[in-house]
């Protein structure tokens, strides 16, 4: 069975958001100036607020599959790794008792072998 990819489908619902909020927020300019920050606030809000139900997929999709039973959370830190920022984040991990996960870049693993080593 072949999908199509329509208009609506390779957009996300913020950006779809964004530009309804733009869209009403130029009709009402043209009618009260001060009108226009109400969808653009409530856009803010939205965009704000969607981060804590990542199940709206409001920016991107979000996949996963299984369960565990078990409260689990997989962060990624891109433009990695830094010394400054990495090395705090391991001790701070270390501390916690939490494993951890690191991806390196073969070539950011050459110029930071150093250091690098303690992952």
């Amino acid at each position: 069975m072949k999908t199509s990819t329509t208009p609506s489908s390779r957009f996300s619902p913020a950006l779809w958001c964004g530009l309804a909020a733009f869209v009403v927020a130029s009709g009402l300019g043209c009618i009260q100036i001060e009108l226009a920050v109400v969808p653009l606030a409530l856009f803010v809000l939205a965009c704000m607020t969607a981060p804590f139900l990542p199940w709206l997929g409001f920016f991107l999709p979000v996949v996963s599959k299984g369960t565990t039973g078990k409260q689990l959370v997989a962060l990624t830190f891109d433009d990695g790794p830094n010394p400054a920022t990495t090395l705090a984040l391991l001790a701070l991990l270390a501390q916690l008792d939490v494993p951890a996960t690191f991806f390196e870049p073969g070539l950011e693993l050459k110029s930071t072998r150093t250091w690098s080593t303690r992952f």
